[in-house]
């Protein structure tokens, strides 16, 4: 398994909300993103807070515990350390929240965790496909053929969230996927898909690979206006990664 990451703070923006989290393991490796809401300050605590939960459910999960079953149970705890923080009197923000998105790569296949709008890509073949649906109020029209996924990366209300870390009614998206030698993960945050559309993101990762796909893309992204923070996360899964299969 090859890994790589960057991370940008938006143009305008004295914090970056974002925060991302990537792990070799013995048994495969660990990616997330998350994207902080709920102002400046209350994002950076909420979706680093998510990562650090996130990684510390991982580190003590028992061996052989069923995957998807570890994956939800991480991210309600989670989403209730966010929950916990809000509560506090010194929290920075009373409405922080945090989308989050993990892929657990394992045994020849990759658990996805999702809540929010942030996004898991898997280019096969030269084709990209979105593995994760986005948790927002465009998500929902395009999903009822109400606009177009067009449509909806430039929609006013394409930013307002429908579920997320810290949200009363939060809940988890757990879902596996097979994978296959050659096959590429890409995790990024809402910045990276206000600039560029799914066909751009594709063709700059197959273009500059593992190593140089995340800062290209960030690059790319700033040069078409992105204002918002940046995180993009790629893997590439190797031949041994499928033969551990179970």
């Amino acid at each position: 398994m090859r890994l790589s990451a960057f991370s940008r703070q938006g143009r305008s923006r004295s914090h970056n909300e974002d925060s991302f989290l990537m792990v070799h393991q013995q048994t495969g490796a660990l990616m997330a993103v998350a994207d902080g809401v709920g102002g400046s300050q209350a994002g950076e605590v909420a979706s680093h807070l998510a990562t650090q939960i996130l990684n510390d459910q991982f580190s003590r999960a028992a061996q052989g515990a069923p995957p998807e079953a570890l994956m939800q149970e991480a991210f309600v705890a989670a989403h209730h350390a966010v929950m916990d923080t809000r509560r506090l009197p010194d929290t920075p923000g009373r409405d922080m929240g945090t989308t989050l998105t993990c892929a657990w790569i394992i045994q020849g296949e990759v658990v996805v965790g999702h809540a929010g709008d942030s996004r898991l890509y898997l280019l096969r073949q030269g084709a990209i496909r979105q593995l994760t649906e986005d948790h927002s109020v465009t998500g929902e029209l395009a999903r009822r053929g109400q606009i177009t996924r067009a449509q909806a990366q430039h929609h006013p209300q394409r930013h307002v969230l429908t579920n997320a870390l810290g949200d009363r009614s939060f809940w988890v998206d757990v879902r596996t996927w097979p994978l296959e030698a050659a096959d590429l993960l890409c995790l990024c945050t809402d910045g990276l898909i206000d600039a560029l559309d799914t066909e751009e993101v594709a063709h700059i990762i197959l273009e500059a690979g593992v190593e140089e796909g995340p800062s290209r893309l960030i690059a790319a992204a700033l040069e078409a206006g992105a204002q918002d923070d940046v995180t993009v996360l790629v893997a590439a899964v190797d031949q041994e990664d499928v033969e551990v299969r179970a």
